[in-house]
């Protein structure tokens, strides 16, 4: 996800998704725990790095930047190890404007 040329959440080939904007955080949400505005807003299990070795198929992690906008990730997949690179391959959601707004999805 990237923010005016800077990024939100980051794969570091070190084996994690980072949080990289001043004010982002990451949560991981429970194996299957549905990810939606509502739950990404509710969960306070706040970090800065989840580690890929604790996502597998189908698992999110709710993002949210210091501007305020707030995304959901879902990972659909991981490259093969006997690839010549490293790579995840997710579907993201983003909710713009929505740390301070009151709607829900």
């Amino acid at each position: 996800m990237g923010e005016d040329g800077s990024y939100e959440l980051s794969y570091d080939t070190g084996g994690y998704l980072d949080a990289e904007a001043e004010g982002g955080t990451l949560v991981l949400l429970d194996p299957g725990q549905q990810g939606s505005l509502a739950a990404c807003r509710a969960d306070t299990r706040f970090t800065e790095t989840v580690y890929v070795n604790k996502l597998s198929k189908g698992r999110q992690v709710c993002v949210t930047t210091g501007t305020g906008h707030m995304g959901l990730v879902t990972v659909q997949g991981f490259s093969a190890e006997d690839s010549p690179s490293t790579y995840l391959t997710l579907d993201v959601t983003v909710w713009r404007n929505a740390v301070n707004s009151r709607s829900n999805s």
